[in-house]
């Protein structure tokens, strides 16, 4: 396997089933394929058994990458090529401590905003509405589109997307992967605004030994 994604990992003892996450770990530092995002749990319960009863996480939520292999079983038509390519100005993804970086996206710039932006010098009263809604719009469920497409039998391409609720807002603002068997195709790119760095938790999970 290591030979196909062409990185080198240091072998570790013992480790079992634990090699998949540091090889995806290994992917996203040395790799910009956001295919690897694409994967679907087989089960709306398939990581739950894997982390401790504990850990605040609810059932069909994840984070960026895969507990193993299995969760990839319906993505091998998915490919990098033939579609339009998703520009990612603050950097795609990385890893952190808490689980991997990915760029959200940010406010679209719309009538309102502009607008919003002018009465916001004229009353404290815009001021405050504009906060609130600001605010609200940050902490609602949102879809990240990913730089990989699905072809269907006519040739034609769709993006992937993966959904997201947010967890914590702006600046430290996290998220985490719902939904998860699931993933939206969406035929036409379009932009949402300018991306915005935040941190989607991943679980660590507990293999038995």
């Amino acid at each position: 396997m290591l030979g196909i994604f062409n990185v080198i990992m240091t072998p570790q003892y013992g480790e079992c089933m634990r090699v998949f996450m540091r090889l995806q770990q290994t992917l996203v530092s040395t790799s910009t394929d956001e295919s690897l995002f694409a994967w679907r749990m087989p089960k709306f319960d398939a990581g739950r058994r894997y982390i401790s009863p504990e850990a605040d996480f609810a059932h069909n939520t994840w984070g960026l990458l895969a507990l193993g292999p299995e969760w990839f079983k319906d993505s091998g038509q998915i490919t990098t090529r033939h579609g339009p390519w998703i520009p990612r100005p603050s950097g795609g993804f990385s890893l952190t401590q808490q689980g991997t970086q990915a760029p959200i996206p940010g406010r679209s710039t719309t009538l309102f905003n502009v607008s919003a932006a002018v009465l916001a010098r004229l009353c404290l009263v815009c001021v405050c509405f504009i906060d609130t809604y600001y605010q609200e719009k940050e902490m609602e469920d949102l879809e990240l589109m990913l730089d990989c497409w699905e072809p269907d039998e006519f040739g034609n391409t769709a993006a992937i997307q993966i959904y997201l609720r947010p967890l914590s807002r702006s600046p430290a603002r996290t998220l985490e992967r719902m939904r998860c068997t699931r993933w939206g195709l969406c035929r036409e790119w379009r932009r949402t605004g300018d991306a915005e760095p935040a941190i989607v938790l991943q679980q660590e999970p507990r293999y038995a030994d």
